[in-house]
């Protein structure tokens, strides 16, 4: 039980704007709120070259001067974020403010050791450091739910990323394999949903599918709100999603749904991305899609996987560990 005479952690969250780094930051922050009283002050930065530059040139002039410490007006507990144009802010005001920095994924090799706890999915195969704490995926704003509705099903599609040569996105062969999912699988309702990064060739073809295919609706991303994917994992008790998108991926193991792997085409033989599904599947938490074929319900490993409570647990055990009684 929260102890809410205790005074509430106060919190600098920075965001960049992008739904998949937010919702880490975003999911840590719920979780800590479940263990302890927080506050929390919300930055949000510009994901772009010149703000990049920016923040390189006052952190920089700051090692080299001092930074003009703000501590005495505002402090700060912790200070957090997610995703590469987060991480230079968040060391700046760490040395403003003279606390904690923490941040998800991995950041770059040069600032690493700067941060004083990093949250890094085991695929990105870091090396053991006592700032690292290693997670199996990255953590989420679902919540593990086992009331679902068993005609319900959920397929996402991701698409091109350009900073990432692992894979090659094939619109005909990914809109095949949700052919074959909505076939064989006739009397559940599926609901398919793009991502910001499905090419809008892949979108239409969905659209299209959904438009002849009884048992499909289709939502493009840009028409659902904020919170509108977490109340179809919860309702879904299947969900497929497309191998080059694990945060989605992770958010529906999380959410407890049956989940099955579309494949993609990978460009290397092996890859963090490969490693990190093979690793969900001899765990028993997603199988390939084709075990779905026919409806089957594949026995799967039941218990929740909550990694934004782990790591939430983890920042009070580290500075606040009499949060945790």
């Amino acid at each position: 039980m929260i102890n809410y005479q205790i005074k509430p952690l106060k919190i600098k969250a920075i965001l960049d704007g992008r739904p998949g780094h937010e919702k880490q930051t975003l999911g840590i922050l719920k979780a800590l709120e479940k263990l302890t009283p927080i506050t929390v002050e919300y930055e949000t930065v510009k994901p772009v070259l010149s703000s990049y530059i920016k923040n390189s040139l006052t952190y920089l002039l700051g090692k080299m001067f001092g930074f003009a410490n703000s501590f005495l007006l505002s402090s700060f507990d912790i200070i957090i974020g997610t995703g590469s144009y987060t991480h230079l802010p968040i060391l700046i005001q760490k040395e403003e403010y003279l606390t904690n920095a923490v941040t998800c994924m991995t950041p770059e090799s040069f600032l690493i050791n700067k941060f004083d706890l990093c949250f890094i999915p085991m695929h990105d195969n870091p090396e053991p450091k006592k700032n690292l704490f290693i997670t199996v995926g990255p953590p989420n704003l679902s919540i593990y739910n086992s009331d679902k509705d068993n005609k319900k099903g959920l397929i996402l599609v991701g698409g091109v990323d350009k900073k990432d040569r692992n894979y090659k996105w094939d619109t005909n062969y990914i809109i095949k394999k949700i052919e074959e999912i909505l076939i064989n699988n006739p009397s559940i309702e599926w609901t398919i949903s793009s991502s910001p990064r499905t090419p809008s060739e892949t979108s239409e073809n969905l659209k299209k599918i959904a438009s002849y295919a009884k048992n499909a609706l289709f939502f493009d991303y840009k028409d659902t709100k904020k919170g509108w994917v977490e109340k179809e994992y919860a309702q879904s008790r299947y969900a497929c999603l497309t191998a080059d998108s694990m945060s989605m991926i992770y958010e529906a193991v999380t959410a407890g749904c049956i989940v099955g792997i579309i494949p993609v085409l990978w460009e290397k033989k092996s890859n963090k991305f490969e490693e990190s599904i093979r690793y969900l599947m001899e765990k028993k938490l997603a199988v390939n899609y084709n075990v779905l074929q026919k409806e089957q319900s594949p026995a799967l490993n039941n218990k929740p996987l909550n990694e934004a409570g782990r790591c939430a647990k983890e920042v009070l055990k580290r500075w606040h560990p009499q949060r945790l009684k």
